[in-house]
């Protein structure tokens, strides 16, 4: 894993916390290494950006939130699909 590895736990950790523009600050940077090194296809990568759609909600930036949970949505992965279902709904709601 090339990615600062650093980022992505203490950025989890931070929409653990609610403390979402460091999250936001955190997952954005971890997400920008992922992409640069062509590792967008990695479990930390996917969980990152699940966890920036969190961030992005609840700082209000729903545009974001739901383009990054579309996104997701064209994964071919079971459990992504459904946790995109069920969050979703709840980002246009607002």
């Amino acid at each position: 894993m090339f990615a600062e590895s650093g980022d992505f736990q203490s950025g989890l950790d931070a929409v653990q916390s609610e403390r979402y523009l460091e999250a936001i600050n955190l997952l954005e940077k971890f997400c920008q290494q992922c992409q640069n090194n062509s590792q967008t296809n990695c479990k930390e990568y996917i969980q990152a950006q699940m966890g920036l759609v969190k961030a992005y909600h609840h700082t209000g930036e729903q545009a974001k939130a739901i383009a990054l949970c579309q996104q997701l949505a064209a994964i071919q992965n079971p459990q992504i699909q459904a946790w995109v279902q069920r969050v979703l709904p709840s980002l246009s709601a607002k």
